[in-house]
């Protein structure tokens, strides 16, 4: 039992002594307390206004002119074939996620502009197994928008 107990505190005190924390909220800025998000994938959108709703942020229509503004400029999904077999049958793809924003402070001024997040995922693709291989492809590219949002979130967190 000792030994046990030596055991999980010394796993504990190596996991706190390199760094290693939870993902926790970020913390948003008082003068982006109240955003409007406009533009991009709907799927994009939702995502990244749950998450700023998560973090305390008031998120209102495009309407209220009380609000900052993140605009969508871009948001891009595709897939590259990465290789293919002697048949010339793709066997994998690259899949790209793309998106550019612009954050508007309530009076017009510019906080951050032309900020571009690119996501890369490797999709190995077995034409024998075609629906798995589309669940796999929504899979990654469901990730790819969390760690966009993520992305996002940071650097409003730095405005």
């Amino acid at each position: 039992m000792t030994r046990r107990l030596l055991l999980i505190l010394t796993c504990f005190s190596l996991v706190s002594g390199c760094g290693f924390h939870l993902r926790g909220n970020v913390d948003i800025p008082d003068s982006l307390k109240s955003i409007a998000v406009s533009g991009g994938d709907p799927d994009l959108v939702d995502d990244l206004e749950d998450a700023l709703e998560s973090a305390g942020v008031n998120v209102t229509d495009t309407e209220d002119k009380s609000a900052a503004v993140l605009v969508f400029t871009q948001t891009e999904f595709e897939r590259e074939v990465r290789t293919t077999n002697a048949d010339g049958l793709a066997t994998s793809y690259q899949l790209n996620y793309r998106v550019g924003y612009d954050v508007l402070s309530s009076s017009g001024d510019e906080l951050q502009i032309n900020q571009r997040i690119v996501q890369k995922r490797i999709l190995e693709y077995d034409p024998l197994l075609q629906l798995q291989a589309e669940e796999e492809a929504d899979f990654l590219r469901e990730d790819m928008r969390e760690e966009i949002v993520l992305q996002i979130l940071r650097r409003l967190s730095r405005i």
